[in-house]
């Protein structure tokens, strides 16, 4: 039995699937929230379009696509997530105030910044997604201001942060247990914290311990971690922290201590 157990601590809820939209002739996705969710709560029409039905992946009930079109925002299409009904008609758009155009809605109602990402960067933990590009866009009256491009590809993300084997195993190489009584088990819940491509770890918090003489040793050998992921967003290194659960004891020492290659 693997006595070295991690668990990440994010938010459990279902990932929300984003809106689309076209930009400079690329496809990206729209980051956050849909512009159309603040108009619908300001119109108090939310309703109409969630009795269409929505899902665990979709609480605000459709998903939307849009396009920029000559700095203007259009919306370009408009569909329920209940049941995949198409809701870009003339008589649906009328019940929430929009006027039909089926080459694209104007949509002068927003006003606010918009993130686009295209190029998604796979990870088996975030539940936010990341992208490899963003545009960020600030909007007035459906018009677009401002615009700045993000190059996010100095991202990378570490196996050791998805594999609780080869996150356990480095631990133990790592780990002096010289002040450890191996025959009994010990528990601790780690938070760490990513930095940079010069120290990917910068810091370790020992939230809970089963015995506080220990905590130094647990905390030096996290931080001799060869690597650890290293997250852009809008161009910059984002600190993310994970929280993990550990137990060790002598059988788990002996599992991983000796399997070095």
């Amino acid at each position: 039995m693997l006595l070295v157990t991690l668990f990440y601590l994010f938010n459990f809820n279902t990932p929300q699937v984003y809106d689309a939209i076209e930009y400079k002739g690329q496809s990206y996705s729209l980051i956050g929230a849909s512009p159309l969710e603040s108009y619908l709560y300001e119109k108090g029409v939310e309703e109409t379009i969630l009795k269409n039905g929505f899902n665990t992946a979709c609480w605000r009930g459709f998903v939307a696509q849009w396009k920029v079109k000559d700095e203007h925002l259009l919306l370009t299409d408009l569909v329920s997530c209940g049941n995949n009904e198409n809701l870009f008609t003339p008589e649906f758009l009328s019940s929430i105030g929009l006027k039909y155009d089926s080459t694209g809605v104007p949509f002068p109602y927003f006003n606010g910044d918009l993130l686009l990402g295209r190029n998604p960067i796979s990870t088996p933990y975030f539940m936010e997604a990341l992208f490899k590009e963003e545009v960020a866009l600030s909007i007035k009256d459906g018009v677009v201001s401002e615009s700045e491009e993000f190059d996010n590809s100095r991202t990378y993300i570490s196996s050791y942060e998805g594999d609780i084997d080869e996150f356990s195993r480095i631990l133990i190489w790592n780990l002096d247990t010289t002040d450890f009584d191996l025959s009994k088990t010990e528990r601790f819940a780690v938070a760490i914290s990513s930095g940079n491509h010069e120290k990917p770890i910068s810091k370790v918090e020992i939230l809970k311990s089963s015995n506080e003489q220990l905590n130094p040793a647990i905390e030096a050998a996290i931080l001799e971690f060869p690597e650890w992921s290293v997250i852009y967003q809008k161009g910059k290194v984002t600190s993310h922290k994970v929280a993990i659960y550990l137990t060790i004891n002598r059988e788990v020492v002996s599992k991983f201590k000796f399997e070095r290659h």
